[in-house]
């Protein structure tokens, strides 16, 4: 700024200073939104296991009540939105950006156009950097607030949006102003050139997530990821000045992105050596790929980002693991990475091919610190119920008073041998009823005997699931002989199952002492009536109630 004399200077120092007030009110308003859902984890936690050791005591229900009654209202879905918590979240955010657009501004020090045009770009710059935070694979808020960055995508996209609506705002009043005050030659400095490709990256990377992401996953990723770098780069050449501070939180932006890329290369690299997939092609598209080596700490139930170079040498795709020794996934084929996977199994079926995975990510509750869980999964979402499934039995070990509802419903009954081991499995444990649906009408016979030969291959002496203790079985959909048929000993039910009803029998036969886990995974519509019923089965008097649901797509 040399050339300006002493009055203006004083007037950019002003404003700098309204401008910083701004950020830093903006920043803390948003930490302290965090900071609520992290002392509700917190909290939550250390009351769920209090309340195990205590008991239902009619006082700790007097406490738990008005937040019971919050919890309610946050989990039920509502439209455009996961849930109403996610919606309030959104709200309060715009909320705080719409605030300080204005809080701290003297216009009377310089005119208003102008003042919004350089609060934008602060705001711009804030929100940037929470929207990188947001999308960081290794996240501190998994541990704090047990939401991993799946779980906080919608909030990155959100920030991402405003950082770009702040970017377009910016451009818009600045490049006014400077016409109106007969300068428009200032937009062809160099700093304002480097502006001016930042702000256009921004705008195209924004564009990408609404118009690639949904129609072309692939390109859209390799979009994000240049035009992030250049975005990045261009703001940091459009403010170089350290001591207005633009170019040290640009930096702070770039680095966290860079180290946490750097740490999955480098867990990339070291799963890679001596690591190979199996592939197994599977009926009705599907995929089974096993891994020689698993990353340390992964868990079934998790996800893991998977590499196989010969099918595409620089990207890496999310799968839920769907067990462990070996580490399994099971792949359903759409399009682009799927499809060609599921094409290579079946042209070369059992070959080996290097591979290598890292991860795992995601958060659920810990299954074995409940009573009573229930798994609801629909068609390929049953790979995070088997997981969830054998990471509670698996930390349960000797306890027998936890019970296990595993219901899964598919399209076709040749599905159920994608996973007819694992069904095998949870038969096999008396703390573990599994109830079976199929939707689509009965198969032709051959291909009935071709499912069941090759399940009783995998799963030879299948014993039929065992029964939910409690009331829970009063409310599962009887059914007459017709509607019935078997996968190895497994009752198969010929309809849609009643999901809200099993919820409820299974809550309903719990005491208030007790603590009621219900997971699920699956289609949109499905999680929507999993969601709302756990919510509705939320009551001041009654057990505890957790809900996790995972959603398909990314």
């Amino acid at each position: 700024m040399s050339g300006y004399d002493d009055e203006l200077m004083k007037k950019f120092a002003i404003r700098h200073e309204d401008n910083v007030q701004a950020m830093e009110g903006f920043t803390f308003a948003t930490l302290a939104l965090g900071g609520i859902f992290i002392l509700f984890h917190l909290s939550k936690t250390a009351y769920r296991g209090f309340r195990r050791w205590q008991g239902g005591s009619p006082g700790l229900a007097l406490v738990s009540s008005p937040v019971r009654m919050i919890r309610q209202v946050s989990i039920y879905s509502v439209p455009l939105f996961p849930s109403a918590g996610h919606l309030f979240v959104v709200v309060t955010y715009i909320a705080l950006n719409v605030v300080f657009l204005f809080a701290y501004m003297d216009n009377n020090n310089f005119g208003f156009v102008t003042n919004i045009a350089s609060r934008t770009g602060w705001l711009a710059l804030a929100n940037m950097i929470f929207s990188v935070f947001l999308a960081l694979k290794n996240t501190p808020l998994a541990f704090l607030t047990a939401w991993s960055y799946e779980r906080l995508n919608i909030l990155h996209r959100y920030s991402g949006m405003f950082a770009v609506l702040h970017m377009i705002i910016h451009a818009c009043t600045y490049s006014a102003y400077f016409a109106g005050q007969g300068r428009p030659q200032l937009l062809t400095m160099q700093t304002s050139i480097y502006g001016i490709i930042a702000g256009s990256s921004f705008f195209l990377l924004g564009l990408s997530g609404v118009v690639l992401r949904p129609w072309w996953y692939e390109l859209f990723y390799y979009v994000h990821i240049v035009f992030f770098v250049l975005a990045i780069v261009m703001t940091g050449m459009h403010q170089p000045s350290i001591v207005d501070g633009f170019l040290i939180i640009t930096i702070i932006t770039g680095a966290m992105w860079a180290l946490d890329r750097l740490i999955r290369l480098a867990r990339l690299v070291f799963y890679s050596v001596n690591n190979h997939v199996t592939l197994t092609p599977l009926p009705h598209g599907g995929t089974r790929v096993t891994l020689a080596k698993a990353p340390l700490g992964a868990l079934s139930g998790k996800h893991c980002f998977l590499w196989i170079p010969a099918i595409r040498s620089f990207e890496t795709h999310p799968f839920t693991i769907s067990a462990m020794n070996p580490l399994e996934f099971v792949v359903t084929a759409h399009d682009g990475f799927t499809k060609d996977l599921h094409d290579l199994a079946v042209s070369q079926p059992g070959v080996q091919f290097g591979a290598s995975v890292e991860g795992s990510y995601g958060t659920f509750p810990k299954p074995s610190s409940f009573d009573h869980v229930v798994l609801i999964a629909g068609g390929t979402g049953a790979s995070f119920t088997f997981g969830a499934a054998f990471n509670a039995l698996k930390h349960l070990s000797g306890r027998r008073d936890t019970k296990i509802m595993f219901v899964w419903t598919v399209r076709h009954r040749s599905i159920l041998n994608w996973y007819a081991s694992h069904l095998q499995t949870l038969s096999q444990d008396s703390r573990v009823s599994v109830h079976v649906f199929v939707t689509k009408g009965r198969e032709p016979t051959e291909l009935s005997e071709f499912s069941r030969t090759d399940s009783e291959k995998a799963a030879p002496m299948m014993s039929a699931s065992s029964s939910m203790a409690g009331d829970a079985e009063k409310d599962v959909t009887t059914v007459t002989g017709l509607d019935m048929d078997s996968f190895s000993g497994i009752p198969i039910t010929w309809k849609r199952p009643d999901v809200p009803g099993m919820i409820r029998g299974v809550v309903s036969g719990a005491t208030r002492g007790q603590s009621v886990l219900v997971m699920g995974c699956g289609p949109s519509t499905l999680m929507r009536q999993v969601r709302n019923t756990a919510a509705g089965c939320i009551w001041s008097d009654g057990p505890t109630v957790e809900l996790h649901c995972e959603e398909f797509g990314w």
